[in-house]
């Protein structure tokens, strides 16, 4: 069988909110929100493997945002945005 998260209290998991590329990363990682949420105020959080908060941000109206990864220790990360109504997690590897 398989476990799906749906949600978070009164937040809903939407799999179209944000894409990222690449997923393995040397220097930068692109994140390109989807049409219907660039007009909405988002939180973007990046943490690694522990939890630790590496960056964080406030954006609105804005169609992509570019993360600067360079001084990243290798290892996964997790980017985690969440709107008004609707969160995301996706996961990248630093080299």
């Amino acid at each position: 069988g398989s476990c799906a998260l749906n949600g978070i209290g009164n937040l809903k998991v939407d799999q179209s909110l944000f894409s990222i590329r690449p997923t393995l990363v040397t220097d930068f990682v692109e994140v390109t929100f989807s049409t219907n949420s660039i007009s909405e105020d988002k939180e973007l959080r990046i943490l690694n493997s522990l939890g630790q908060v590496y960056a964080s941000s406030d954006t609105k109206n804005k169609a992509s945002f570019s993360v600067n990864a360079t001084d990243y220790p290798s290892g996964i990360y997790y980017i985690t945005i969440k709107t008004g109504t609707s969160l995301l997690t996706k996961k990248f590897v630093v080299q």
